[in-house]
């Protein structure tokens, strides 16, 4: 007999009611990429650099925040090292020498710590019996339960996010499986605007020194060239463009309904380059990877060839599976 045959109704309603819930999960999981990514394209034309970083890790704590119902959290960004590169912390603002103390005690011996340890997503139901819960002189908030979740893309470990609440036992089993699969859709998006904002911070020789203006107008006109050098994108499966910001367009000299109206992706590549990045873009399509990158030669709309590093990597948005990434000028190319 089958294994449907010898369940009982109350298995069956069981298992039903599981199939929903992941469902339910699922959904609320490409939901909240949906929203980064809005968030994420509106802020690529109204702000730059650690501006639109922060922005985006607020997003992202917030709709953590709302959908476990949590009274508060932080989230700590990481590089390739596990070094702390931007972060959010529950009690807010503080002084740089408090933050780097607060952000050090709890990689250290503290939740975030012990998520950063073991790479997997920890429940805390009760802080007042748990060893792993650290709580800090002068807290200005009460902690009852806590959330603790890893942030990757593929298997680097991307960011920490930390949920908590003044209740004991807020936080349940339902509560981690949906934020670990929101965990995934929240990684790619992350990824994408650390490596648009680190795209954007121009690089000097090592003999120049970088020298801080006291010009307002020099800054930004120094900010506004630094974009001229990344473009984002979003891809279909028949190659075609879903989104293109006019930095895109502008750094490929293409107006931006030309840009847009291609008949490929590929036409903006190299000879060269079409077939490598060709390649890398079925095997994202087919499920046998899930990011593409590449190094070589842009062919701008005058025929010009230009160095630029491509990436990208599979998602979903609205329910298809996209590539999400960005196009850069290789300044460091010769």
């Amino acid at each position: 007999m089958s294994d449907l045959q010898t369940k009982t109704p109350i298995q069956e309603l069981h298992d039903l009611r599981q199939e929903v819930a992941a469902l339910r999960h699922n959904q609320k999981a490409f939901e909240a990429q949906n929203e980064l990514l809005r968030t994420f394209t509106t802020l690529m034309r109204t702000s730059t650099g650690s501006l639109m970083l922060r922005s985006v890790l607020q997003q992202t704590l917030k709709i953590a925040i709302r959908f476990t119902k949590a009274e508060g959290g932080s989230l700590f960004l990481l590089d390739s090292k596990g070094v702390v590169t931007a972060s959010l912390l529950a009690r807010g603002a503080t002084i740089r020498d408090e933050k780097q103390s607060i952000i050090g005690q709890v990689l250290d011996k503290g939740f975030a710590g012990w998520v950063n340890q073991n790479r997997q997503i920890g429940l805390i139901r009760d802080t007042a019996s748990d060893p792993r819960w650290l709580t800090l002189p002068d807290q200005p908030y009460i902690v009852g339960s806590a959330l603790g979740v890893p942030i990757f893309r593929s298997k680097i470990l991307l960011g920490i996010l930390t949920l908590t609440h003044s209740q004991k036992e807020h936080f349940t089993d339902e509560s981690a499986d949906l934020m670990q699969r929101t965990a995934e859709q929240m990684g790619v998006v992350l990824d994408n605007v650390r490596l648009y904002a680190e795209y954007q911070q121009p690089e000097l020789p090592p003999s120049i020194p970088s020298v801080s203006s006291n010009n307002a107008e020099e800054e930004t006109t120094a900010e506004e060239d630094s974009l001229k050098n990344i473009g984002f994108y979003i891809l279909t499966e028949q190659s075609k463009f879903l989104y293109a910001n006019r930095q895109l367009a502008n750094l490929f000299g293409y107006r931006f309904g030309e840009l847009v109206g291609l008949d490929s992706f590929l036409e903006l590549m190299a000879a060269e380059s079409k077939r490598s990045v060709f390649k890398q873009m079925q095997y994202c399509f087919q499920d046998d990877r899930k990011s593409l990158n590449h190094q070589g030669k842009g062919r701008c709309s005058d025929g010009q060839l230009i160095p630029i590093h491509l990436y990208g990597e599979k998602t979903k948005l609205y329910g298809k599976t996209v590539i999400i990434g960005v196009i850069a000028l290789d300044t460091r190319a010769n």
